[in-house]
């Protein structure tokens, strides 16, 4: 929605962007009670840090597989302990779906 209408740029948003989100947000769901702060930018930061942890294991290929029956990462211990040493802000990704 707001990259359709110009909201999105090189950096990431336009300032004012999670305004026009809640009002868009509103118009869709009258009687909703979700704000944009802090119930979205708690859920883009935390999508944040779980994208960075992944863009650095498959970045540094660390052997890492995806299991699609149980829809979560796949690897052994031996790889995990070394995917930690590189981020350790990867420790809740281990069995996460």
């Amino acid at each position: 929605m707001l990259v359709a209408m110009g909201w999105k740029t090189e950096n990431g948003f336009k300032p004012g962007y999670l305004r026009k989100l809640e009002a868009g947000m509103m118009k869709k769901l009258p009687g909703m009670d979700i704000r944009a702060y802090p119930y979205i930018t708690s859920r883009i930061n935390i999508w944040k840090k779980f994208h960075g942890s992944l863009e650095t294991m498959l970045k540094e290929n660390f052997g890492i597989g995806f299991n699609a029956t149980a829809r979560l990462l796949d690897c052994h211990n031996e790889c995990w302990d070394c995917i930690l040493k590189a981020d350790p802000n990867a420790t809740n990704m281990r069995y996460k779906t």
